[in-house]
């Protein structure tokens, strides 16, 4: 009994332990909550006074403002409002104070294309000219603005001009021009001269596109289903060049080749608007495939000599315009060796080849100057001063300029002028 007793006894004292642990934990709970209570409030107001003094977050600009924007630094043009912006005017009163580039220009006996090639990279415009457009031109002016040289040039001969989007058509006064994207259109247009730079006239034989659809299904190794894919190109090609779309042509051509690689005249085709687009590398590559299907065709083995001349491969070159003249060659073949014979210096060369147009072909003043020239040179002065009376005498079939420049030329070598009265 005694054991129980004693349990019994121990009982009151831990109900009183367990009571005053329980005040205890309840003053301890009052305590935290009051602590937390405490710690919230002071981290409103902490949030409160940084939302007070903090600056307000600028909006980010839309996609549509930024392109606004960006136009408007490029244009001068507000994208909102739509106002010419300061910086704009200031730009565009600056460019009108200073007007058209001015350059100085000494032009002998320089073809007409490449004359306006040179006013298409001064000027920063798109040059396109007619195929009408021929000759050379011999003129000197000094600081004056490319526009004015341009209008001289047409007015000396007989060109007109239009310009729409940065681009310059140029063309003979006498023929009709609308621009593409007008009702109808005029004329085959051409963007480069299509001979090397040493030549003073254009390849007239270089085939035609329409001409490409000779019929030669027979002798092809091509398959029928190729070949007729590659002529609806060529013709697609033939109509994009006759609208000046030189480049749209090329390229079409360019598949139509890998169709029918075997098509002597489309690989010519090729070669020659290659060298128009002042690719001589290309230009020597179609020629040769021109070359591999018939040796002997002239045309191609003048446009390789071409190419070869303009890639400074002047030994090459040689060997092609030799190639060139083994058959019975075409003027314009004649001419591009004689004058790059002229600029190689090989002035009995150029002669042998000027006698050879002038037995075979029509007498032309071109002709006659380069005779007079190579004489020159050769310090033959007899036989110049005779070639130089000539163009003089020969009526206005001579152009002014070549006129003026026989007659100077006669002053300095026999000391007097001469008027071929």
């Amino acid at each position: 009994m005694k054991p129980i007793r004693k349990r019994f006894m121990d009982l009151p004292a831990f109900l009183l332990i367990l009571f005053f642990v329980s005040i205890g934990l309840q003053a301890s709970w009052d305590c935290s909550a009051a602590a937390k209570e405490k710690l919230a409030s002071s981290d409103v107001n902490f949030w409160l006074k940084e939302l007070k003094n903090r600056k307000p977050v600028a909006r980010r600009a839309s996609k549509a403002e930024r392109l606004a924007r960006t136009e408007s630094q490029a244009t001068g043009i507000d994208g909102v409002s739509g106002k010419v912006t300061a910086r704009s005017k200031k730009l565009r009163n600056e460019k009108a104070k200073k007007g058209p580039k001015k350059i100085s220009v000494d032009f002998y006996k320089v073809d007409l294309h490449n004359v306006f090639r040179l006013l298409g990279q001064v000027s920063g415009k798109n040059v396109v000219v007619d195929e009408g457009v021929k000759g050379t031109l011999t003129l000197a002016l000094d600081n004056v603005p490319w526009t004015f040289v341009l209008e001289v040039i047409k007015n000396l001969k007989g060109l007109d001009s239009i310009e729409r989007n940065n681009t310059i058509m140029i063309y003979p006064k006498k023929k009709s021009i609308q621009w593409v994207g007008d009702n109808g259109t005029g004329g085959t247009l051409e963007t480069q001269p299509a001979v090397v730079e040493v030549t003073g006239r254009t390849t007239s034989g270089v085939s035609k596109a329409k001409r490409l659809l000779i019929d030669k299904k027979r002798k092809s190794k091509t398959p029928l289903k190729h070949i007729i894919k590659a002529e609806k190109l060529i013709k697609k090609a033939a109509s994009q060049e006759k609208h000046g779309n030189l480049m749209g042509a090329y390229e079409n051509l360019k598949k139509a080749a890998n169709l029918w690689p075997d098509n002597q005249e489309l690989n010519r085709k090729l070669a020659a608007i290659a060298l128009q687009q002042d690719d001589p590398l290309s230009a020597f590559n179609y020629a040769k495939e021109a070359l591999k299907i018939d040796s002997r065709d002239g045309e191609a083995a003048a446009i390789a000599a071409v190419a070869l001349a303009r890639l400074d491969r002047v030994k090459d070159a040689h060997a092609y315009f030799e190639m060139a003249i083994s058959e019975k060659p075409s003027r314009d073949i004649l001419w591009n060796y004689a004058v790059f014979a002229f600029s190689q210096g090989d002035y009995r060369q150029a002669l042998r080849l000027i006698n050879r147009l002038e037995a075979n072909y029509k007498v032309d003043p071109d002709i006659i100057m380069l005779k007079a020239q190579c004489y020159e040179y050769l310090a033959k002065t007899p036989q110049a001063i005779t070639e130089y009376k000539t163009i003089l005498s020969a009526g206005p079939s001579v152009p002014a300029d070549m006129v003026s420049f026989a007659q100077l030329r006669l002053k300095a070598l026999t000391g007097s002028g001469y008027s071929g009265q």
